[in-house]
């Protein structure tokens, strides 16, 4: 398919540098609610199981209503949803910290965060599949490099926060740092239609247009896309596999300080583990980008990516056996380059499964948050949250 005139080049490469801010916020913050876990655990006494729970909501929300995020988008703009979300997102900052119990972080940080989180997230996955065509997959890999930078740099920035004004300062800070998204979502300008340009020859075809993109058929045609979609075993096939992933993964990001504690591990050390961890994936989400979009990987990239996820559904069970700082590191690190190119690619696997019918990529990416969310949760509940 040949690219578009906004395509691979111009703005484009500045929606990159937005999303990039977003995944750097929404990672980086995701990597430290390990510290935020054991702060919460001290300042509340509260129970472990509920305090684990908030973290995982959270993820869970944000991938879950990743279909509503791709509907509002296509009844309103990529632009006004991601600047909503931000907004949201830091209110849920601000009322976690002048909540007076688990139950407000629950609501604060677990579900209006979480829901904000959902408004910037899969939007940002969307856009950047919007305008590129032939650099997408160093377009997405470029972009979830911020995730890398992110887990390298917030848990170390939230660390010095608390430290220097408490928990309650932090979670003020953090906040206002979350109104970030909004800058990112100022770049993300709608791509011109074909419709645009044809609509100033014919006021006919512009009066179809509005009524197309204004009326009650557009969300009729969302919810036949998505049943579309379901309907091909192979694609349902492939996003049931991100419940199993996320099953396995999601708990170490929440549970790794925690767990390195029990063996007498600080947590400014142990806070390093996910240091180590997001400095391998800056290197290596950029670099795989680059691969795989040569012409000779192009062709084998869904068996490379494949086994990937092998590699690090091993990596997890080795982490719950490790007892040792320096096997931890080397494990983290390993983990760091799976998850690298497992997450830079996952919308680039679900773009090349719909190949066929790009209309079709937006609501293809809200399904597989949402069946990543669900793989969360489970996980939560088969770990002992």
């Amino acid at each position: 398919m040949e690219p578009k005139p906004y395509q691979d080049r111009g703005w484009a490469w500045v929606v990159v540098f937005g999303a990039f801010l977003i995944h750097f916020l929404t990672a980086g913050s995701e990597k430290a609610y390990s510290i935020w876990y054991v702060e919460i655990l001290e300042k509340y006494s509260a129970n472990a199981t509920w305090t684990a729970s908030i973290g995982a909501i959270s993820a869970s929300v944000r991938l879950i209503l990743g279909p509503l995020a791709v509907s509002l988008c296509k009844r309103f703009s990529v632009q006004s949803v991601v600047m909503a979300g931000g907004i949201m997102s830091s209110i849920g900052l601000l009322i976690s910290a002048f909540s007076t119990n688990i139950y407000c972080i629950l609501f604060g940080f677990g579900m209006v965060y979480g829901f904000g989180l959902t408004l910037v997230f899969t939007p940002a996955l969307v856009i950047c599949t919007t305008y590129f065509e032939k650099r997408r997959a160093t377009a997405l890999s470029l972009s979830l490099t911020g995730a890398g930078v992110g887990a390298l740099a917030i848990p170390q920035l939230l660390v010095f926060l608390l430290k220097s004004y408490s928990y309650r300062g932090a979670m003020i800070i953090m906040s206002a740092i979350t109104l970030n998204y909004c800058v990112s979502g100022a770049v993300f300008f709608t791509p011109p239609r074909e419709e645009e340009v044809e609509i100033k020859k014919n006021r006919l075809e512009k009066i179809r247009y509005d009524l197309e993109k204004r009326g009650k058929c557009g969300g009729l045609r969302t919810k036949f896309a998505f049943l579309e979609l379901l309907s091909d075993f192979w694609f349902t096939l492939f996003v049931s596999s991100f419940i199993f992933n996320m099953m396995g993964s999601g708990p170490v990001t929440i549970l790794i300080i925690h767990y390195t504690e029990d063996f007498g591990i600080e947590v400014n050390i142990s806070v390093l583990l996910l240091a180590v961890e997001g400095g391998v994936q800056v290197f290596a989400r950029g670099l795989s980008g680059v691969l795989f979009d040569l012409a000779c990987v192009k062709a084998h990239r869904g068996v490379v990516w494949c086994c990937i996820i092998i590699a690090s559904s091993a990596i997890v069970c080795l982490i719950s056996m490790a007892k040792s700082l320096p096997v931890m590191v080397v494990l983290m690190a390993l983990r760091g380059l799976c998850l690298a190119i497992y997450i830079s690619h996952q919308t680039l696997m679900t773009c090349d499964m719909c190949e066929r019918s790009s209309s079709l990529v937006p609501h293809a990416i809200g399904l597989t948050q949402f069946f990543k969310g669900i793989g969360i949760l489970f996980g939560s509940a088969i770990s002992g949250l």
